[in-house]
């Protein structure tokens, strides 16, 4: 859903300060002034804010009003403090309002819903283009820190983040179905031998995935790490955007990683990867396995992703990603499991 639903440019511009000033406040900042990050489920604009007349920077997220419940993204806030004071990872500790809250709720009128808002402190790094084996090394490391993590994560409590089920995802595509939210879109989603191919893949994923244990190697996992949610400074890799988090094998993770690396090196990168894994955390003896079927199954996490957009052109061409996607799932089902 877009940040302002269906409203004009101006009336965006007018209450986007508004909206962001009253965050800050509720977070004790004063803002100075903000900028436009990117949109995608959220919005991200970069703050600079004052209290006690110094100035910082922040990250300053505004959820999508329908995606995520207010218990769920402070879990997701609690998770990241916890993982920025319990290992080595560096990642953006969320802040607390003055009551102790990770997360503002802001209504102003106009607004169809208010807007929960939470800040984080702007991490510092660049994105990487064009990765080099030594960044996938120290990814791989910082990977499996966080799963070390997650083993003994909120053992104790209950943690309200969902729980991966790929058999529900999975079950639509399968009987061959494809309803997208695109308006004013009246071309076919997928052609008639692109379906059948998401049929019979999704049907596959399906028996593969549920052969996969989930009483090891399992828990919440960041669930969106490709490079472009990774921050390198001076070498070291910082995950931001745990907005996707949820219990599920860790090898998702790595397949999530390893499912967005193309070009001549890919074989590089992937074994430099899985190196830097294995020197913090052994790897499933069916990692392979796992991370095959987690890779396929990553399309149609996408295309699931895709068919909800408001407009086909949201952020690229969805038609041309699914048959672009059929065409890789076309060689998946002609691998050997």
């Amino acid at each position: 859903m877009p940040y302002f639903e269906r409203f004009d440019d101006g009336t965006r511009e007018r209450m986007a300060p508004e909206l962001m000033a009253a965050a800050c406040d509720a977070f004790g900042l004063q803002m100075v002034d903000a900028a436009f990050v990117g949109h995608s489920e959220n919005v991200v604009y970069r703050v600079t804010a004052r209290q006690a007349g110094v100035d910082h920077e922040y990250a300053l997220r505004i959820s999508n009003p329908t995606r995520c419940t207010t218990p769920q993204i402070e879990a997701e806030c609690r998770w990241i403090a916890a993982i920025t004071r319990e290992t080595s990872v560096v990642s953006p500790e969320p802040l607390l309002t003055p009551d102790g809250r990770h997360l503002v709720e802001v209504a102003l009128p106009g607004l169809p819903a208010p807007r929960r808002c939470a800040l984080f402190p702007w991490l510092r790094g660049e994105l990487i283009d064009a990765p080099r084996p030594e960044h996938l090394h120290a990814l791989g490391v910082v990977t499996a820190a966080l799963h070390n993590h997650a083993d003994t994560y909120g053992r104790d409590e209950q943690i309200d983040r969902p729980t991966a089920d790929w058999e529900a995802l999975l079950a639509p595509f399968a009987r061959g179905e494809f309803v997208a939210a695109w308006e004013s879109y009246t071309e076919p989603v997928v052609t008639d031998a692109e379906r059948l191919v998401y049929a019979e893949a999704a049907a596959r994923l399906e028996e593969n995935i549920r052969g996969i244990p989930t009483d090891r190697d399992y828990g919440l996992i960041h669930a969106d790490l490709h490079l472009g949610n990774v921050l390198y400074h001076d070498g070291e890799p910082r995950p931001i955007d745990f907005d996707d988090c949820h219990f599920a094998p860790y090898m998702t993770d790595v397949a999530t990683t390893l499912w967005q690396l193309h070009g001549d090196n890919q074989v590089a990168l992937r074994a430099a990867y899985m190196e830097g894994y294995e020197t913090t955390r052994p790897a499933p003896d069916d990692w392979e396995r796992q991370v095959a079927a987690f890779m396929a199954a990553r399309y149609f996490s996408m295309m699931d992703w895709m068919l909800g957009w408001r407009r086909e052109d949201h952020m690229g061409s969805a038609s041309q990603a699914m048959s672009d996607s059929a065409r890789k799932l076309r060689a998946y089902l002609d691998s050997p499991d």
